[in-house]
């Protein structure tokens, strides 16, 4: 219910978000829920890891692969917005 209707995303002391947590357990179809209802691909932990870091440390290469994908077009996109206000 929360992530469909676009919960507030929070991080905990060490800086891990909800994607950082399933990004240990291999859980690809949690994460794309998750960066669907917009929580951040390429947010940084307390260690400078991102989800698609944390999920390769533990071996979910699949994972990784997919999530940096999507990164890259959130970038892309981060980009595009930011020349439109220029």
């Amino acid at each position: 219910y929360l992530i469909c209707n676009e919960a507030i995303i929070t991080v905990d002391k060490y800086g891990n978000s909800p994607l950082h947590d399933a990004a240990i357990g291999g859980h690809l179809e949690v994460a794309r829920c998750l960066i669907g209802s917009n929580c951040d691909p390429t947010l940084k932990d307390n260690e400078n890891m991102t989800c698609s870091d944390i999920a390769e440390s533990h071996g979910h290469i699949e994972f990784a692969q997919e999530i940096r994908k999507i990164e890259k077009l959130v970038l892309i996109r981060d980009i595009i917005i930011s020349i439109q206000f220029f």
